[in-house]
């Protein structure tokens, strides 16, 4: 009678490995409607992706490879100006961890960022850090540009360049750098999206303002802009289209009905 078991058994599974039935006699392909089979992935799920970036579920962390790869999701013209304005418009609305954070001795939460991580300081104060990142990733070299973490030190160092200038003596445009603060010392740093002398307004993106990267409306006169840091052009690429022009038609291109721009608090 075993012998007789054994036999069944061994039949029936040759015969189901010869007909390749899924479950339910349904081929995979006709399980899914034509598409790929449905798989679960064998990948720990706090390393899964989460909102479409790879991201540490429990510390709020990115690898180095999505931030490699925010570089390319648009294509590189070689248009300083309009490639920096293209990232950094890529990044509104990008918000600092609520729950991986640092308290510092008053108690103020400082949270995780990208740009601070990119850097090596995951949190500390970030506006110069985003500019810089936002920098590297539009392919400017820093040999052009520097990177810095702190504004009254980049002032210095860009003015040591050549490439500051005070308000008072600046006709900002688009992808220009942007120092804000009192008594001629910088405490922040953003970027020039839209010059309107018309309206008296500068359009800025900025990081580190109430933990977002977001848009604003500046006076263009206001007391609190400090200066300028103003963008070479690209000496490989031949200027055939005013770069001021290319960036107001990217910056219409990309903007969004959801990325708001409030009114700035006057300096």
């Amino acid at each position: 009678m075993n012998v007789l078991i054994k036999r069944c058994l061994s039949l029936a599974l040759a015969l189901l490995l010869v007909f390749g039935a899924a479950p339910g006699g349904v081929s995979a392909e006709e399980a899914s409607d034509g598409e790929a089979p449905k798989t679960i992935e064998k990948v720990p799920y706090w390393k899964r992706p989460k909102t479409g970036r790879p991201v540490n579920d429990w510390t709020d962390t990115e690898s180095t490879y999505y931030w490699y790869s925010i570089g390319k999701t648009f294509k590189h013209t070689g248009d300083w100006r309009r490639d920096l304005l293209c990232l950094a418009v890529s990044q509104v609305g990008y918000q600092e961890s609520k729950s991986n954070y640092r308290e510092d001795a008053a108690g103020v939460k400082h949270g995780y960022t990208r740009y601070g991580a990119w850097y090596g300081n995951p949190y500390g104060e970030w506006c110069a850090m985003f500019v810089s990142f936002c920098l590297n990733y539009a392919g400017i070299p820093k040999e052009v540009v520097s990177h810095h973490a702190n504004c009254a030190g980049w002032v210095t160092q860009l003015w040591r360049k050549g490439l500051f200038v005070y308000a008072a003596n600046a006709d900002p445009k688009p992808g220009d750098l942007v120092f804000l603060g009192r008594d001629t010392v910088a405490t922040h740093v953003a970027i020039v999206c839209d010059v309107n002398a018309a309206k008296n307004e500068l359009t800025l993106i900025q990081g580190n303002t109430d933990h977002v990267v977001s848009k604003a409306v500046f006076p263009l006169n206001s007391l609190g802009i400090i200066g300028y840091c103003v963008l070479p052009q690209n000496p490989a690429r031949s200027p055939d289209t005013p770069p001021e022009r290319l960036v107001r038609a990217l910056a219409a291109a990309l903007a969004r009905p959801e990325d708001s721009i409030v009114e700035a608090p006057r300096l």
